[in-house]
């Protein structure tokens, strides 16, 4: 008999900068807490074991 293994998925949420700021403006502010509250939303819909924010140096 085979054991099962296990894998766990985190998601990244980058921190602001010149990298994660879009142009467009549907894409919603970078800044907004209801970004990260999204984000977090997605994440634990797919499953996700851990969420990391990323603090902008």
């Amino acid at each position: 008999m085979t054991s099962r293994k296990q894998i766990h998925v985190g998601a990244h949420f980058p921190g602001v900068n010149n990298t994660t700021v879009w142009s467009d403006p549907r894409s919603g502010s970078q800044t907004d807490f209801a970004s990260f509250v999204a984000f977090a939303q997605n994440a634990e819909r797919g499953l996700f074991d851990f969420l990391f924010l990323a603090r902008a140096a």
